[in-house]
């Protein structure tokens, strides 16, 4: 049998057995696609060492990132693992050995709260869809929540509570916070909400045509992509949940905690999205601690 005839029910076990996100079995989707359009759609007994080197081969012909490279083999290795071991099929290539190409490491972007304010303060608030991208906005950068999180919110939420529980990603439950201007610009938005928008959700359309719906990731992240291009400077989601890592540490927030807030098992996969201090900061830090040393051997001078 071909790739393709597995990969309806490998996503279904993504999605109901992995508890896998939409957007992350969307992702997987992709990777077979591409598989399939660049190998020719094998059968999954021909899938060996040699077939894996020549589509990375070809990948790196097309001029593919590091990034999406290593999606798409990590993808076509958790596959061969589904086929073996879920689905129980002989004669499958040993995936332990498929190699996943490295990521070339990238400086992880980053604003200072001084950027992320002024960013804030030039968003308007005078239409409806204004003041619905504002709160989005807030929230994320007060929760460090990721986008999908925030979608799933209900519009029942307890605004005033500054806190919410959350389904995220792995079909893991956590708590996110926020603060007080979060609530602000959430009931901002809300008071705006018309009578016909009947949706369930605290980020619904403003579709008359869809007055039940969720609010569209694509939707937001052509309105990214708009802003980004009006500003000169990249902004998207996964922006503002670096900054909340890395502003946090600044300011002193336990990194356990932070870890939490961001839905990570494991504290080394938070610190993907530390950026580090320039210069700048750093030499502020240092001289900051050598003055707390200079006062408190001053002191004991004193005594």
């Amino acid at each position: 049998m071909k790739i393709s005839e597995h990969t309806t029910e490998y996503l279904r076990q993504c999605k109901a057995g992995k508890g896998n996100c939409p957007g992350t079995v969307k992702k997987k989707s992709d990777c077979l696609d591409k598989v399939i359009r660049t190998s020719g759609d094998p059968p999954v007994s021909e899938i060996n060492q040699f077939l894996i080197l020549a589509l990375k081969e070809k990948l790196i012909d097309e001029g593919l990132s590091d990034s999406r490279m290593a999606l798409i083999i990590s993808t076509l290795k958790d596959f061969m693992k589904y086929l073996k071991e879920f689905v129980g099929l002989d004669g499958i290539y040993d995936y332990s050995k498929v190699a996943i190409p490295k990521v070339r490491g990238k400086p992880t972007q980053y604003w200072t709260e001084q950027e992320i304010d002024e960013f804030m303060d030039e968003l308007p608030e005078i239409t409806l869809k204004d003041k619905r991208f504002k709160a989005l906005c807030v929230l994320l950068v007060a929760s460090g929540a990721r986008i999908s999180e925030v979608l799933g919110l209900l519009r029942s939420t307890k605004l005033d509570s500054h806190e919410a529980r959350i389904l995220g990603k792995g079909q893991r439950y956590r708590q996110i916070y926020w603060d007080d201007r979060a609530e602000h610009y959430l009931k901002l938005y809300q008071d705006a909400r018309p009578d016909w928008d009947k949706s369930p959700f605290l980020f619904g359309t403003i579709n008359q045509g869809n007055y039940g719906g969720q609010w569209d990731k694509g939707d937001i992240n052509r309105t990214f992509r708009k802003i980004s291009k009006q500003i000169g400077k990249r902004i998207h989601c996964h922006l503002f949940r670096s900054n909340f890592l890395t502003n946090g540490l600044h300011n002193g927030i336990n990194l356990s905690a932070i870890s939490k807030a961001m839905g990570h098992s494991d504290i080394r996969t938070s610190m993907r999205y530390f950026a580090p201090m320039s210069d700048e900061n750093t030499k502020a830090e240092f001289e900051k601690y050598y003055s707390r040393k200079v006062t408190i051997k001053a002191k004991a001078n004193v005594k």
